[in-house]
């Protein structure tokens, strides 16, 4: 993993002293739209900064940038208020604060909502993937960002497409990458097929506890109502998986035939026969 490039290396001009932010409960994931054909990242982070003054800010917006290739770069850096993501927080960790204060905001640059096959439109690699996370593992153990942190993309609060259709469905991926960048020994998450992962199911919250049972933002474990054991996964807020690009219904899987893993914050839920061509590896939430 290459090295963060610092904002003195690629030039920022701040206009004036950023405040400072305590320790982060959030990373906000957010994409540069019609920046990832260019692979200059000094020119990048400068245009980013450029586009910031122009709207009377003090620097870049973002914390950090990511690139396809894996490079990153400093923008406003740790321990700075950032001006990514002003909505209001409305659920706990840090509930009333703005996203900015309570959080860090890494840009993908890239576009990841525009259909692929149009100028401009770009897929998220295996290199940004470990970039965004590698940054956030560095900032748990700067001690800037809380180990029980939340990742979340822009669109999650307000209602926009960023981080894009593409990179929004990665967001677990990232956050169990970063686990295992903080505990190589813990084994990693199984490589998941787009097309295989949750979507609407894919929200990466804390679980919360209801009567002892783990529930998500989009699925839950479910008891029969006789024996009082795990049955089935079942769907809250209309949650759905999409397989081979159908989508299915969560409550259609059947626990028994299911293994349930952990790892860190996300749940996994893998068929027990892995010969299964049409098997399900979903990520069902976080």
């Amino acid at each position: 993993m290459s090295a963060i490039v610092l904002a003195s290396e690629w030039g920022r001009t701040l206009t004036r002293p950023l405040a400072p932010i305590p320790r982060a409960d959030y990373v906000i994931v957010h994409h540069g739209a019609g920046l990832g054909s260019w692979t200059d990242l000094n020119e990048i982070m400068r245009y980013l900064d450029r586009d910031a003054h122009a709207e009377g800010k003090a620097c870049v917006d973002y914390s950090f940038a990511a690139l396809l290739d894996g490079r990153r770069a400093e923008g406003r850096g740790w321990g700075h208020l950032g001006a990514h993501t002003a909505a209001t927080i409305t659920t706990s960790p840090r509930q009333g604060e703005s996203y900015n204060r309570a959080g860090y905001g890494i840009c993908a640059i890239g576009d990841f909502h525009k259909p692929l096959g149009e100028r401009g439109a770009d897929s998220p690699t295996p290199e940004l993937v470990d970039a965004i996370a590698q940054t956030i593992a560095d900032g748990v153990t700067l001690g800037r960002i809380s180990p029980a942190w939340t990742t979340v993309g822009h669109r999650d609060t307000k209602p926009t497409a960023c981080p894009g259709d593409r990179l929004y469905p990665r967001l677990a991926e990232i956050h169990a990458r970063a686990l295992a960048f903080l505990a190589p020994d813990l084994p990693a998450p199984p490589a998941l097929p787009e097309d295989h992962m949750a979507r609407t199911a894919l929200h990466p919250r804390k679980p919360d506890s209801t009567e002892g049972r783990a529930r998500w933002p989009y699925a839950e474990i479910v008891d029969d109502p006789t024996t009082g054991e795990p049955s089935k996964i079942g769907t809250r807020n209309g949650g759905k998986l999409l397989v081979k690009g159908r989508p299915v219904n969560i409550v259609d899987l059947a626990y028994p035939a299911l293994e349930i893993h952990t790892f860190g914050t996300a749940l996994i839920v893998v068929p027990v026969d892995k010969s299964d061509p049409t098997a399900v590896f979903p990520w069902v939430g976080a």
